[in-house]
């Protein structure tokens, strides 16, 4: 059963009946063109690839879970089995940078073996940290230990899952005291926007120029998913910062719906952004559906981003203006008037995402 069930999928893109246009549609039709790049999977070296590989399948399997079509979960599962990798096995968490697929597979199979290893990985990324002087989490990088919110929202979030799996507060407030440290390092208190990180630059002092659509799109990841795991208590003291990131974020987004890649420019200055626009769209609707941001004042952002972004998947479910990188820029000038290759790798898991978006905000 299983087999036919990969085969249908990915001989034609899953439920054919679902109108164009529709959310369910364009998943459908981003899956299928993102399967064919992969030769559908068929072989054991098809499996293999950066963490954009994993990023898509997770986005696939939140469409499942929010959408019980269990369309995806399958072709994910089929994945783990060609990489040779089982539910009890351990994914060093060196090599998940930024996803938490084994995670996504436990909660949405039910089958708690997925978790065992993620539980013992996080506790040994828990206990190797390395941090500032101020206490930020660090990313090694080239011999080089770094602040970068995209490693933030993954080590926080990932704390906060680990949290809630065995109940331990030290986690929870970790998770929470991450985020309160980045923001008074990283965010610009004229615009609320928030730098990539520091470090990075021949001056180690300096942090990173202009601010990123896709790393904010990390950055509602981290605080938000953390927020799905926390006990209220620590919701509560993440929830200012939410507002805070999320109301900027309403003053940049550009009048057709999309982020453009760097936000602290004018509209014209840089490409529209799909993995940016889906991430920011799809953890807003998130906490609008928890009643973490007023409904009245971004669901009308969330929908106008998820419209726009229809316009930068072309028929055939290819992603248009996708943004490479960046990672944190010490110039902006490489960013500026750049023009995005097709099918840029970060831009099919924010197509997806931008898409379940919609389906949340319109049930």
């Amino acid at each position: 059963m299983k087999k036919i069930i990969i085969l249908l999928l990915t001989s034609f893109g899953g439920n054919l009946s679902v109108p164009a246009q529709t959310p369910e549609s364009m998943v459908n039709k981003i899956a299928d063109h993102w399967l064919d790049l992969h030769n559908h999977f068929n072989e054991p070296s098809d499996v293999w690839g950066n963490y954009t590989l994993d990023l898509t399948l997770e986005a696939l399997l939140y469409y499942d879970k929010y959408t019980e079509d269990d369309l995806y979960t399958e072709v994910v599962l089929d994945v783990f089995e060609k990489r040779n990798i089982k539910p009890e096995d351990t994914i060093n968490y060196r090599i998940q940078p930024f996803c938490s697929i084994n995670f996504a597979l436990g909660e949405i199979t039910k089958d708690e073996d997925w978790h065992n290893g993620f539980i013992s990985e996080s506790y040994r990324m828990y206990n190797e940290a390395r941090k500032s002087p101020e206490g930020g989490i660090l990313i090694k990088h080239q011999d080089k230990y770094r602040l970068l919110i995209d490693y933030l929202q993954d080590y926080a979030s990932r704390l906060a899952k680990t949290g809630y799996l065995k109940n331990d507060p030290q986690l929870f407030k970790e998770a929470v005291k991450q985020f309160l440290i980045y923001e008074k390092l990283v965010r610009n208190d004229s615009t609320g926007l928030w730098s990539q990180g520091r470090g990075w630059c021949s001056d180690t002092t300096k942090l990173s120029e202009g601010a990123w659509s896709r790393g904010h799109g990390w950055l509602l990841r981290g605080i938000v998913t953390s927020m799905l795991y926390l006990p209220e208590r620590y919701q509560e003291q993440l929830l200012p910062v939410l507002k805070r990131v999320a109301s900027s974020l309403l003053k940049v987004q550009s009048d057709s719906g999309m982020y453009h890649i760097l936000l602290n420019q004018e509209p014209d200055k840089s490409a529209p952004d799909v993995s940016g626009t889906g991430m920011i769209a799809y953890y807003m609707a998130i906490a609008i559906k928890n009643n973490w941001l007023s409904s009245d004042n971004f669901k009308p952002s969330v929908k106008k981003a998820t419209t726009a972004l229809k316009d930068y998947i072309s028929k055939e479910g290819e992603i248009l203006s996708s943004s490479k990188g960046p990672g944190p820029l010490c110039e902006q000038n490489e960013y500026v008037n750049y023009t995005p290759e097709i099918d840029e790798k970060h831009g099919f898991q924010g197509a997806v995402y931008g898409m379940i978006a919609e389906i949340l905000i319109n049930e």
